[in-house]
């Protein structure tokens, strides 16, 4: 199961990109209130983007 989860992590990265993109309400939610300003929204976004490249790599070795 968690091997097909990794697989798809590409998938799975631009689903959650999309959502926050679309300031999806129900993923909002989940947000803790002091990271929903704009400037940490920022912030956020390059979190993601740095996730996203450290998963990349993982999966390559």
């Amino acid at each position: 199961m968690i091997d097909s989860f990794r697989e798809k992590q590409g998938t799975w990265m631009g689903v959650a990109l999309n959502e926050w993109l679309q300031e999806n309400p129900l993923l909002l939610a989940e947000i803790p209130p002091e990271l929903r300003s704009q400037e940490s929204n920022l912030e956020v976004s390059d979190r993601l983007r740095q996730l996203s490249t450290a998963l990349k790599i993982s999966i390559t070795y």
